[in-house]
């Protein structure tokens, strides 16, 4: 997870800080010396730089992020099973069990409009 949150970190341009803010934020939670040995973060819960890095429409980066969300989800880390935050995620429909699939889902789906065909092969 550290890896990918570090790929999107050197993709992303001194103009998209909010990204960058996300990836050092997300990067601070996961440290060894934040985590609880007991129990261990979930993917879900760093989601966000993923996010901001797919809605940037920057083709690069949506095409990294991509390829990280895919390996999170190979590696079941990223389950998508935790509710979703509606201050960080608005729901996109009136469904009262908004979940982080739906995000994700719905992530990835917003990157089928980009003209790229790197973006197209990771869609």
């Amino acid at each position: 997870m550290e890896l990918s949150l570090k790929r999107v970190l050197e993709a992303s341009s001194r103009k998209n800080r909010a990204i960058r803010d996300a990836v050092r934020d997300s990067l601070s939670a996961i440290s060894p010396e934040k985590i609880d040995p007991d129990s261990v973060p979930s993917g879900d819960s760093v989601f966000l730089p993923f996010k901001l890095a797919c809605d940037s429409k920057h083709a690069k980066l949506v095409a990294i992020a991509l390829d990280c969300i895919h390996q999170l989800v190979c590696a079941r880390i990223l389950t998508g099973q935790s509710p979703a935050d509606p201050d960080l995620y608005p729901p996109t429909s009136e469904s009262p069990k908004y979940l982080m699939i739906d995000v994700i889902v719905n992530t990835i789906n917003s990157c089928a409009n980009i003209q790229d065909d790197l973006v197209h092969l990771q869609v």
